[in-house]
């Protein structure tokens, strides 16, 4: 008879195994409703601008140059980077937000996110204009 080797992942509790209990852990759950709550906030965004052929095409040019305007998930980028933030702020467990703006995380300055916005702002535009 053969047995199985054991592996680190034996000894690890359900929610790291990949067999996760939304029900009796509050915590994936919340992650769960967050998760499906801004996926849901990109799709409506996704689908507002393929509304507008005009802008969707706008997708295909320089910084974000997608080949096809259908494969943009409709995400934009954060406003501010946190990888870059105070390495002292990001491993606060405390999660007490930093008030020296020297450890703030600095702007997104992506041409990408700039592209997006722009976009977004026409499609508000002409949204609000009918």
């Amino acid at each position: 008879m053969l047995r199985r080797k054991r592996s680190k992942r034996d000894d690890l509790p359900a929610p790291f195994t990949g067999i996760a209990d939304s029900e009796r852990n509050p915590v994936i759950r919340q992650w769960q409703l967050e998760s499906a709550a801004t996926h849901e906030q990109c799709e409506a965004r996704r689908q507002q601008v393929l509304k507008h052929q005009d802008l969707a095409n706008q997708l295909k040019s320089l910084p974000l140059r997608l080949s096809n305007p259908r494969n943009w998930t409709g995400y934009i980028p954060p406003q501010r980077m946190p990888e870059a933030a105070c390495p002292a702020c990001r491993s606060d467990r405390d999660n007490r937000a930093c008030r020296n703006p020297q450890h703030l995380a600095p702007m997104n300055r992506s041409p990408i996110r700039a592209q997006l916005l722009a976009i977004l702002e026409q499609v508000a535009q002409r949204e609000t204009s009918r």
